[in-house]
């Protein structure tokens, strides 16, 4: 993807003082927007162009909240964000 806009949430704020873990080496900014740049061979839905969002929300897919249409709350209220493997 090649980010056209980028902003910073209240959690950015929130970790700039120190409401959230460390403060050092942190990058502000985890939601954006923009075009896809390239695609793999693999992919089928998106194609360079084609104008994307990076939510803050990490979901697990195979949650049932997630499969109900409610992906910020996979795994628990506001739970998306943790990422999981």
């Amino acid at each position: 993807m090649k980010t056209t806009k980028a902003l910073i949430c209240t959690s950015d704020s929130h970790n700039t003082h120190g409401g959230i873990g460390p403060r050092e080496n942190r990058t502000l900014g985890h939601e954006a927007v923009g075009l896809v740049h390239a695609v793999g061979s693999e992919v089928k839905m998106f194609k360079p162009g084609d104008r994307v969002v990076v939510g803050a929300i990490t979901p697990d897919w195979g949650d049932l909240a997630s499969q109900a249409g409610h992906s910020s709350q996979s795994g628990g209220p506001l739970g998306g964000w943790k990422l999981r493997t």
